[in-house]
């Protein structure tokens, strides 16, 4: 979890230096764009994000850069069910595990060490894929505390 940051003003933002970024991205004069505009054009605010502000923030706060940031920062999430798991893939196109040793190193780049979704596993995971995050990034950090300790 990313710490909070405190803004000159006080105000407190999620999210560490990312919440900073969206203060600052909020906070850049629109000119004479509406701000559902303004909003479209900020990182990561595309499509519905961009409009939920709205529904869950009077009018005032919306005009504040500061106030919508730390709105945006915390809007809940709510999973509703999961994906079939026909929509369930590992990822594809990463490293490949011919070109690591037994430790996830690149053979070909020493000290890189390679896991989760930096593994090339195209193939339906279901709801396996944390797991197979968690138990290879293990492995990738006994991997390179190996390589830091020497034969």
């Amino acid at each position: 979890m990313q710490a909070a940051e405190t803004t000159s003003s006080g105000a407190v933002i999620g999210g560490g230096p990312a919440g900073l970024k969206a203060a600052a991205e909020l906070a850049r004069p629109r000119g004479p764009r509406f701000l559902r505009t303004h909003l479209k054009s900020c990182p990561n605010l595309a499509g519905v994000k961009a409009g939920l502000p709205y529904t869950t923030l009077a009018r005032e706060a919306m005009a504040d850069p500061v106030r919508l940031a730390v709105h945006i920062n915390s809007l809940p999430i709510t999973v509703r069910a999961p994906r079939p798991f026909d929509e369930t893939i590992g990822s594809a196109g990463s490293a490949r595990f011919e070109v690591l040793d037994a430790h996830a190193m690149l053979r070909a780049i020493p000290a890189v060490f390679c896991a989760g979704e930096r593994l090339d596993c195209e193939t339906p995971t279901g709801g396996y894929l944390p797991s197979a995050c968690f138990g290879t990034r293990r492995a990738a950090g006994q991997g390179a505390l190996a390589w830091l300790q020497g034969p």
